[in-house]
């Protein structure tokens, strides 16, 4: 799921539903894998378990029947999921190998969030030391945005702003980084997007602990596992809470949405 959605579990009883529809009816391959991708990911976040057997499955079938497609599903899906987990350098691992496939570049939705995640996590390696290769990649999914948010403004803006505050945190020019941080937290509240409001906190806490300012970073992170919980990613926000020792006593203010809109 790489969309916005109110209830994972909503969709997870959907999609199970449908997956059982589409066993018995016989219909296509490719309906029944991709469906079963996005419980994957579902699963995942939602703390239902994972079944790696299933990914592997697909990879396997993959390379027998020589299907770029089904290949770039896969280690989309995977990266998508290491990404939502925190898991930085595995996720990229995955974006490198999607990236291989001939259909890499084929217009698709998952195209949209593989270059504006792959963008996020370029500068996040830049700013941990990772070379100067990361800070021209992350440059690079950025300009890509810059051009959609042309063309879309209410999907795009908080990302492209995401993206900005990203750029400005790897380079140290702080007030301008803590001003997209806040624009893009506004600009997916607005739009209706609590994930991304979540990701947003998550990405300004990372940088505001850099920073040293570690009271700010906690509020921050606090906000992102709210929107986690309210987005139904329990197990996103359990990870979060654990690896930040967040002290929910006060925990009190989701930032609410006008909506909430899938992608």
């Amino acid at each position: 799921m790489i969309g916005g959605i109110h209830c994972f579990v909503c969709l997870l009883v959907c999609i199970t539903c449908f997956l059982y529809l589409l066993k018995q009816a016989s219909h296509n391959g490719n309906a029944v894998r991709n469906a079963a991708l996005e419980k994957e990911m579902i699963d995942t976040l939602t703390g239902e378990g994972s079944r790696s057997h299933l990914l592997k499955g697909l990879l396997e079938e993959a390379a027998t029947r020589q299907d770029a497609q089904i290949k770039e599903a896969v280690h989309l899906q995977k990266f998508f999921i290491s990404f939502w987990m925190g898991d930085y350098q595995v996720a990229m691992k995955y974006s490198s190998l999607a990236l291989e496939t001939r259909t890499a570049q084929m217009p698709k939705i998952q195209l949209v969030y593989h270059v504006f995640y792959r963008g996020l996590i370029s500068f996040h390696l830049y700013q941990n030391g990772h070379g100067e290769e990361w800070l021209n990649e992350g440059r690079k999914m950025l300009a890509k945005v810059e051009v959609w948010h042309d063309h879309s403004k209410s999907i795009f803006e908080n990302k492209l702003m995401l993206l900005r505050a990203g750029l400005y945190s790897a380079q140290g020019i702080v007030r301008r980084a803590n001003q997209f941080y806040e624009q893009s937290i506004k600009a997916a509240r607005d739009n209706g997007y609590i994930h991304e409001v979540g990701l947003a906190c998550e990405c300004y806490a990372h940088y505001l602990k850099s920073c040293v300012d570690f009271s700010a970073a906690d509020d921050q992170y606090t906000r992102a596992y709210e929107c986690y919980l309210q987005w139904g990613a329990n197990a996103k926000a359990k990870k979060l809470k654990d690896e930040h020792n967040l002290d929910l006593s006060n925990a009190s203010r989701v930032p609410s949405a006008k909506h909430d809109r899938g992608v």
